[in-house]
């Protein structure tokens, strides 16, 4: 998931010509980030370039059907 810094301008033309699938980077926790606008977006949806330029904050999330903490009746 790193990458060694030592040539940065080609690891960021090889990242940008990958598709990266982070929807199941963490079992059970979505990859989400927050932009210059305050929004909640998921990680993946745009290219690397892009992403760093607007990604403000990181934030892994727990994926849960059921927020509130209620239990469900079987």
């Amino acid at each position: 998931m790193f990458v060694d810094g030592g040539d940065v301008g080609a690891t960021a033309t090889n990242i940008d010509n990958k598709d990266l699938d982070l929807s199941n980077a963490v079992p059970g926790h979505v990859i989400a980030y927050e932009d210059m606008e305050n929004d909640l977006l998921l990680a993946g949806d745009l290219n690397w370039l892009d992403f760093v330029r607007v990604a403000k904050r990181i934030r892994i999330l727990p994926a849960k059907a059921n927020s509130r903490g209620e239990r469900r009746s079987t």
